[in-house]
């Protein structure tokens, strides 16, 4: 199943498009969440087709894929964070969309 059929109606139940700003938007939010020590190692270059993460290290690198692997197989915490916040609370967070 490809990633788009799965996320898609999580992102537009909340009036999200699934931006590439908007997913790095979510992931910032959950890495301050849950694991703001990994977010320190790590560059985001969103567009709006997509975005790209920059680790700096292999290990920092493997930590932030296991760590969202974990995250993104729920769908149910995806669809709570997505609840909880609006662009609001990302700009709060300095986190721009």
């Amino acid at each position: 199943m490809k990633v788009e059929n799965i996320y898609r109606p999580i992102f537009q139940k909340y009036n999200y498009h699934g931006t590439g700003y908007e997913w790095a938007a979510l992931i910032k939010l959950v890495l301050r969440k849950e694991n703001p020590e990994l977010e320190k190692h790590l560059q985001f270059d969103p567009e709006g087709g997509g975005f790209y993460l920059f680790a700096d290290s292999e290990k920092s690198q493997r930590r932030f894929a296991s760590f969202m692997a974990a995250v993104f197989s729920d769908t149910i915490k995806i669809y709570s964070y997505l609840k909880e916040t609006d662009n609001k609370k990302f700009e709060e967070l300095g986190i721009s969309l």
